[in-house]
């Protein structure tokens, strides 16, 4: 694994957003409403919603940083651009009434209004999406969003449905003008894939000729590869071109719940892969009282030059149904087993000098084994072979959340979501 570890974890640096970012941050930081319409005008190639000065009025009073970059929600939304209002009303409605899992949040007249049973059934997640939404509740018009309470994606559809989504013009009019949406509900059943390999299901929107629609999973023998720098953001998250991920990751090689629909309906989701069709929202279970009072207290987040210079991740094993010995081949085991063999051949790179060329050496990760803390603090999702699992890593008692915060650097290794 080639890494630039030596550097990172053993000088004294000032705070990375301080310092590096602090004049990138700066620079994207627009000054009035005119030039973040500009700047949303030149990225998305169309003018902003209506209401858009009334969010740009929003951001600055809450000091949002930046107010300009939509590109993932964009992203996420570009295969609904060419159906018609009438047809997002009716695909909403068809979903929203057909999972236990399923959420509507509903405006009418500018009020939000939520099925009791809902309300009671999912704890704070839905309470919490309504308060983010009651601050500008009274500029939107009557609406329905549907919301997916399980960590996990819902949509995913063809190659073929997908491109000719992306092919239709945003202005068309639907097949459906001018029905009601009780006219077009045609229900369907969400497909369930509980514990079982996905790799085929989570590739079908890929182009026939991409390098994962033409790699089958195969359970061959287990093997620590070595890596190397990240080069291009977008390519290693794409799906379709990194077949390797269908022995890599714990939600691909058999995830403990998953149910999914070929409609391209719009659901908003905690989490997804890179191939489903899922419009992504912040995580509910990410802004609750327990975590904004640990931020606001200054003692449990110490100064950056008291912080431990070390890598922290501890966590349970969920992100797969592991049975069989197919654990092996999650992501979370993956990176416990990598950190904790010292044995483990890997390549680093130091500077000798000062300002000086940086130089590949060759060594084991005994070399720096102090530098992390990664470890299991509990099995799930492994009913029968629990045991066979702890006997293989390494465990650490569980602790406080606030835990992170003693340290420089703390990977983000979600499991099922």
């Amino acid at each position: 694994m080639t890494v630039n570890l030596i550097s990172s974890f053993t000088r004294n640096q000032p705070e990375p957003s301080n310092g590096r970012f602090g004049p990138q941050i700066e620079s994207r930081v627009f000054c009035d409403g005119r030039k973040t319409i500009q700047e949303y005008q030149r990225r998305y190639h169309r003018a902003p919603p209506p209401g858009f000065d009334l969010w740009y009025q929003m951001a600055q009073e809450a000091n949002t940083i930046l107010i300009d970059e939509y590109d993932l929600l964009m992203q996420d939304l570009e295969p609904f651009w060419g159906m018609s209002a009438q047809e997002l009303h009716s695909k909403t409605a068809i979903v929203s009434t057909n999972d236990v899992w399923i959420r509507r949040l509903s405006v009418r007249d500018h009020k939000m209004e939520v099925d009791p049973q809902e309300h009671a059934a999912y704890g704070d997640e839905v309470p919490q999406i309504m308060n983010w939404t009651k601050p500008f509740a009274e500029f939107l018009p009557n609406m329905d969003l549907v919301f997916n309470s399980l960590d996990e994606p819902r949509v995913i559809v063809s190659h073929g449905i997908l491109e000719s989504s992306l092919r239709n013009c945003p202005n068309r009019t639907g097949s459906d003008h001018g029905l009601e949406p009780s006219q077009r509900k045609v229900p369907f059943e969400f497909s369930n894939h509980d514990k079982q390999n996905i790799w085929e299901l989570a590739t079908i929107p890929c182009s026939p000729d991409s390098p994962a629609s033409n790699t089958r999973f195969s359970a061959s023998p287990r093997k620590l590869h070595n890596l190397d720098f990240v080069r291009n953001v977008s390519f290693v998250k794409d799906t379709c071109q990194n077949p390797n991920a269908s022995m890599q990751h714990g939600f691909v090689v058999a995830p403990d719940t998953l149910r999914t629909t070929h409609e391209l309906v719009p659901i908003w989701s905690q989490s997804k892969l890179g191939s489903f069709q899922d419009l992504i929202m912040p995580s509910p279970n990410y802004v609750t009282k327990e975590t904004e009072n640990e931020h606001e207290n200054t003692a449990v987040d110490p100064p950056w030059s008291s912080k431990l210079k070390q890598l922290y991740w501890v966590g349970s094993t969920t992100g797969g149904n592991a049975h069989n010995g197919n654990w092996r081949y999650m992501h979370r085991e993956r990176l416990v087993e990598f950190v904790n063999s010292p044995d483990q051949q890997i390549t680093l790179l130091n500077q000798t000098l000062p300002n000086g060329p940086w130089q590949p050496f060759n060594t084991t990760l005994s070399h720096i084994r102090n530098l992390f803390n990664v470890a299991f603090t509990a099995t799930v999702q492994c009913n029968g072979f629990c045991d066979s699992i702890k006997k293989e890593y390494t465990f650490h008692e569980r602790g406080k959340p606030e835990d992170a915060f003693k340290y420089r650097f703390v990977f983000d290794m979600d499991g099922n979501a």
